[in-house]
């Protein structure tokens, strides 16, 4: 009988081989008994020699046990004995079932044995396959269980839009004249009030702008935790007057804290802010270069659920150093929409959908204008499409891009636009999305065209096509106001 020399595995804890190929250790066999096996060594059995110091529990080198066995052959009693009481032993613990230990004493043992351990692995195999179709089926049962509850969700967030930033009761700028209306303001603060909870956008009111050059420093706070929850800084070309909207990336949460609204502006020339109504108590009074004023601030809020990361109207501000890439066309009803049709009742602002209506005629396009609605620096556009009526016909949807200098064009049966996404023809009441990708970053505002028409052979009529949901990614980098 021989001893091999010891194979240097890591001792691992495990039980008989779960795989192919079965892994055998030998250890003293017959000459005649080793030769018979070492026939065997195939894809679907390995066989491994082992030193008989392998067994030493004293041994203190932890690589001498190999990894994954299935069996251990001897032909010596003694020696099937010593491995009998190593895997008894704490030692040759292995945290399962231990390997099988059998004695080959003749040559005609060793292939019968050998294609058992083989068949006993596939047969391990075959249930561990079973076992593993069952925990997917119930997997997948699981997926599609949470997939239609999350499809519920989205529906009820969608019925009540939940998800949407909801403009509170502004207090406008006052109509009655005021002896701060003619401050020249370079700095201003505001105590914010109502309830903080769900707060996501708030604007003030621009009365008239300077033409010098500046910018607008404006940091929301909330004085309990002196925390600065929003900041942002706007130059003076991209100001405008009228109110001037600043979004957070997150609603705030519920817990309930005092906001203070405060802005520097670093031009030469001050600005002028609309003011609200006269408040009798000073803590609710805005204060203009350090002066309190009598007054409030005309100032506007949107609130939406607390702690909701919601996508940006395209009309607001968004925060320095803001972690969002997208924004979401705010559509309302005082929006201007250019028609090419010069027919109201075939594109306008769909108050129930939220959506822009445009309804295609013929082959064609039906054109809705909306000016310099698309900002700079955007990388892509989407909107929702759809048409609403069942008995509808097929419609095409497309999206465009175009300078304000196209706007006297757009009664043309053909328009030369900048830019102009794929058709996407649809049947009725099959909700999609219409994309337009750029190349690079768009340079400057633009105005942004809904497209629609008919594929030939189909009639205009129950067409209501709709518009909604439009947003704008913008290239990495873009999202920060300038």
């Amino acid at each position: 009988m021989q001893d091999a020399p010891s194979q240097h595995l890591p001792r691992h804890s495990s039980g008989p081989s779960a795989h192919l190929p079965v892994k055998i250790a030998w250890i003293a066999l017959e000459p005649d008994v080793q030769a018979a096996a070492l026939t065997h060594t195939s894809d679907e059995c390995t066989l491994v020699a082992l030193s008989i110091d392998s067994l030493d529990a004293t041994n203190s080198d932890e690589t001498t046990i190999p990894v994954d066995l299935d069996s251990i052959i001897t032909s010596s009693p003694a020696i099937r004995e010593q491995i009998e009481a190593y895997y008894a032993s704490p030692a040759g613990s292995t945290g399962g079932p231990a390997p099988l230990i059998t004695q080959l004493t003749a040559p005609d043992q060793v292939t019968p044995f050998i294609f058992g351990r083989i068949g006993a692995c596939v047969r391990r195999l075959s249930r561990a396959n079973a076992d593993l179709l069952r925990s997917t089926a119930s997997l997948r049962a699981d997926y599609e269980a949470t997939a239609a509850s999350f499809a519920a969700l989205e529906v009820l967030v969608q019925h009540n839009r939940l998800a949407e930033r909801r403009a509170a009761t502004p207090v406008g700028p006052s109509r009655f004249s005021h002896p701060a209306d003619s401050l020249s303001v370079k700095t201003f603060e505001q105590l914010l009030p109502d309830q903080s909870a769900g707060l996501c956008d708030v604007a003030i009111y621009l009365r008239s702008l300077p033409k010098s050059e500046g910018d607008l420093h404006i940091q929301l706070r909330a004085l309990e935790s002196d925390e600065v929850v929003g900041r942002w800084t706007v130059a003076r070309r991209a100001l405008s007057e009228g109110w001037l909207r600043l979004a957070l990336d997150r609603a705030l949460p519920v817990e309930s804290c005092s906001l203070h609204l405060s802005g520097r502006w670093t031009g030469d020339e001050g600005l002028h802010l609309g003011l609200g109504v006269s408040h009798p108590i000073e803590r609710w009074q805005a204060a203009i270069n350090g002066e309190r004023i009598g007054s409030t601030l005309a100032f506007n809020r949107w609130t939406a659920s607390p702690g909701l990361r919601l996508a940006h109207s395209s009309e607001a501000v968004r925060l320095l150093g803001s972690g969002m890439e997208r924004s979401t066309l705010a559509l309302q009803a005082d929006m201007t929409i250019i028609d090419s049709r010069n027919d109201p009742s075939m594109t306008f602002f769909h108050e129930t959908e939220k959506s822009i209506q445009v309804h295609p005629v013929g082959l064609s396009p039906t054109k809705a204008c909306l000016p310099l609605a698309c900002p700079a620096g955007v990388v892509r556009i989407s909107a929702r499409v759809e048409t609403m009526h069942p008995e509808a016909g097929r419609v095409v949807y497309g999206l465009g891009l175009g300078s304000p200098a196209t706007r006297g064009e757009i009664t043309l049966p053909s328009l030369n636009l900048e830019h102009q996404s794929d058709w996407v023809v649809l049947p009725a009441r099959t909700p999609s999305m219409v994309t337009l990708f750029l190349a690079e970053p768009l340079a400057e505002p633009a105005d942004l065209y809904l497209l629609t028409r008919l594929p030939e052979g189909e009639r205009a009529r129950f067409c209501w096509a709709h518009f909604s949901d439009i947003t704008f990614d913008y290239a990495k980098g873009d999202a920060d106001a300038a």
